[in-house]
């Protein structure tokens, strides 16, 4: 239940920033005085007041700057106003501390400053910072090594300089094969001209590097990923998208079945084509599961099947030292957040992903760098 709440939250918060992006201006303007003045309430400086209108002034310049500058493309006002309530909240408590008018306006002055290097690392250098996660895993019955590139959440807008970067190391890596878990656009920019023409070119480099086991893809959440727009998006690519089919991929003397079951329906319906899927392939051949999110992983340990691939969480997107993700959008809350996993006989990666959440939500990274996973399969003992 408590997961269930959490990806409900998650949604309306969302559409909520969504709402936010039509405020006007001058209402924009007011809300963010307000806060300001709220934060301010008990702080004795005049001065202090001019302090944090700065701030406030140099995180609209940064957020307006971001689609100029080809770097992230959300709206400016939603994200505004969350900066403001958090300067404004985290302002308020030096009025309690034992300091002195002009010691408390030097820590109210630090304290901005931090805030503003936090927005503009996380902003401007995180969603960029790619890692690459390597993985090598003994996978019985394999037959050779076999290595795998996968990517999730891409999450196109417009082309940024993230997407260079995949290429580079996707090109540099040399995979047999390369998996997509899902989430091709934005939230805000599904059908949008633009959008779709920079996820197909990324696609169309991607197949471009001739893997020789292929590009294999699933669709991601139906909102991100409605069939239509991905059919078209794909459609005479030489790319596999598997709409919960299996599909067998092979190289060199490894032969690896692909169970990939697309994100739509309820979880029960999906846990049921997984089923189907599971008891239509060979057991004495290994399967791989893939599906945008972590939530059949223990469907797929219940059925044997011993790798399970996905993404959808962005490792939380922005997490908090020592505490980690506050929401992923997942049934099983953060039980199964990002990383390798072990349940049972099942080994699991659930990937950061690539791109960021739409809509009028920050287009930010904190703790949660974008990542590519590479995974080094082979028979245990070679």
């Amino acid at each position: 239940m408590a997961a269930k709440q959490d990806r409900n939250q998650l949604h309306r918060a969302l559409v909520l920033t969504g709402e936010l992006a039509r405020l006007p201006w001058p209402l924009a303007v007011l809300l963010v005085a307000g806060l300001c003045a709220v934060g301010l309430l008990f702080t004795r400086p005049v001065a202090a007041a001019g302090v944090l209108a700065l701030a406030c002034g140099l995180d609209l310049a940064l957020l307006l700057a971001l689609p100029r500058l080809r770097v992230s493309y959300g709206p400016a006002r939603p994200p505004w106003l969350l900066f403001a309530a958090g300067r404004a909240a985290l302002s308020a408590p030096l009025a309690l501390l034992p300091l002195s008018p002009q010691g408390e306006l030097l820590a109210l002055g630090a304290l901005q400053g931090a805030l503003l290097a936090l927005c503009l690392y996380a902003t401007l250098i995180e969603p960029f910072w790619l890692e690459e996660t390597r993985l090598r895993l003994p996978l019985p019955g394999l037959g050779g090594p076999l290595r795998l590139l996968l990517l999730s959440d891409l999450h196109l807008e417009r082309g940024t300089r993230s997407e260079r970067r995949v290429l580079e190391a996707a090109r540099a890596g040399r995979p047999d094969a390369i998996l997509i878990a899902g989430d091709y656009f934005n939230l805000s920019y599904v059908g949008e001209r633009e959008a779709a023409a920079a996820a197909r070119a990324l696609l169309e480099a991607l197949v471009a590097l001739a893997p020789p086991a292929g590009v294999i893809a699933v669709r991601g959440t139906v909102a991100v990923d409605p069939r239509h727009a991905v059919r078209e998006l794909v459609s005479g690519l030489e790319l596999r998208l598997l709409e919960d089919e299996l599909a067998l991929l092979e190289h060199g003397s490894a032969r690896l079945q692909v169970l990939g079951v697309s994100a739509d329906g309820s979880h029960a319906d999906r846990g049921a084509r997984l089923e189907a899927l599971a008891a239509s392939s060979e057991r004495s051949r290994p399967r791989l599961c893939l599906h945008h999110t972590p939530d059949l992983l223990e469907d797929a340990a219940r059925l044997g099947i011993p790798l399970y691939l996905g993404g959808h969480t962005h490792g939380g997107q922005i997490c908090v030292p020592l505490v980690g993700p506050l929401v992923t959008a997942s049934r099983y809350g953060r039980r199964y957040a990002r990383g390798r996993l072990q349940l049972g006989g099942t080994t699991a990666y659930i990937s950061r992903g690539l791109g960021l959440e739409g809509l009028g939500a920050p287009r930010m990274r904190f703790l949660a760098r974008p990542e590519l996973v590479w995974l080094e399969l082979h028979e245990p003992g070679s």
